[in-house]
């Protein structure tokens, strides 16, 4: 009896778990007018009407892309955003006393044919070239320019 009970509850939270992809997906339909992307569980667009997303993007688990405060994300063409991958176009600025006192915002771009690996974190004007491929747990702080490779916390272009 246990187990049917056990199986049952399993069955019940797996269909509720697909059911929320699929409002998810068919939300971001309607919002990007873009039915060619793949969204996995827990993806967040905060402020969607200052993220412009291309075709055929692939976005892993996990992934936060924040417009909320001001500034732009742009992500173009066939790029993979890996999960845990968090994209920023604003930051807060401290004073000397550790408050913050105002918003920095600026745009982010990403380009075509980009790979961006597992737990990134991309900080506000930052511009990506394209066929940039981005090693995972790195911090992007500096502009990337197309066909390299970058890996490191800060990010150093390897290739």
């Amino acid at each position: 009896m246990i187990d049917f009970v056990y199986l049952t509850i399993s069955k019940i939270f797996s269909f509720l778990k697909l059911f929320h992809l699929f409002i998810q997906k068919k939300k971001f339909e309607i919002i990007y007018k873009n039915n060619t992307c793949h969204l996995s569980n827990n993806v967040k667009f905060f402020s969607p009407k200052n993220i412009t997303i291309g075709n055929n993007i692939f976005f892993g688990e996990n992934v936060i892309l924040n417009a909320s405060k001001g500034g732009n994300i742009k992500i173009g063409d066939n790029t993979n955003l890996a999960a845990e991958t968090k994209i920023l176009s604003w930051i807060n600025d401290y004073d000397k006393n550790n408050k913050g006192t105002r918003s920095i915002s600026k745009d982010v771009v990403i380009g075509k044919n980009c790979r961006i690996g597992y737990n990134v974190v991309i900080l506000p004007g930052v511009k990506i070239g394209d066929n940039v491929t981005i090693a995972p747990m790195s911090l992007i702080l500096i502009d990337i320019p197309s066909n390299s490779t970058v890996m490191g916390n800060p990010a150093k272009i390897i290739n």
